[in-house]
Parts: C-alpha cells; structure tokens; sequence
C-alpha cells in the first residue's frame, strides 16, 4: 500500500523550472539551495550519504540518486515526504522547515541546471 501511495505521489511531477524564468525564480532557487544544504545535503548529498544510497538501491542507475542531479521531482513528492518521511527517512515538523522553507526546497529541486548554474554564476565575484 505505501508502494502504491509512493507510486501515486511521485506522478504529480510539476513542470521543471527554466532558465527564462530565472529572474522571478531566483530568490527562491537560492533559499532552497540554503536550505537543502542545512536540512537535506546530510542524508541526500552526492557520495555516500544514508539517503542517496537508499535511492541508489531503489533506482538501480534509472536515475541519479543524489537530488540535487535531478530535475524531475514533483513538489507532492517532496512535501509528502518532508512532512510525513518516507522509509527511514523523518518526517520534518514546520518549526523545523517552515512552509516557505519547502516551498524553497521545491523550486530549488525542480530547478535546471542551467538555472542552478546561472545562480552560480551570479554569485560569484
């Protein structure tokens, strides 16, 4: 059943951010990158994390395991698996990532990498 549900979750995949809406996009691309790096990167970060070896066994090498090289997630499937965990995985209180911090995490992982890579580009000296 909770297969099912996970199933169903990550179908609700929301269209990808683009390069061309950066600019209305960017501030909340940022906070999510921030915020990611404070809650998520520990578990789900590129190498031998918890979580990116969890998806790794889960995919197979279907797609990336770590998140940040993805593009595909749908915000339902973040948000269900923030607020309520998924397998080992906690779930997160608001008081710990408020509304808009996920909100956040959302448009950051949906995000391009030619986004992620002007925000980048824009931040360094």
């Amino acid at each position: 059943m909770r297969r099912l549900l996970y199933l169903a979750i990550s179908a609700l995949c929301a269209s990808p951010v683009l390069a061309q809406d950066a600019p209305a996009v960017q501030k909340d691309v940022r906070s999510g990158a921030e915020v990611f790096r404070h809650w998520c990167v520990e578990c789900h970060g590129p190498g031998p994390r918890p979580g990116t070896l969890a998806l790794q066994k889960r995919y197979q090498g279907g797609v990336p395991a770590a998140l940040e090289e993805r593009s595909d997630i749908g915000d339902g499937l973040i948000r269900f698996a923030v607020r309520h965990g998924m397998s080992f995985m906690p779930f997160f209180r608001k008081t710990e990532v408020s509304d808009q911090d996920l909100d956040a995490i959302c448009a950051y992982l949906r995000s391009t990498p030619e986004v992620r890579a002007q925000l980048l580009n824009a931040s360094s000296p």
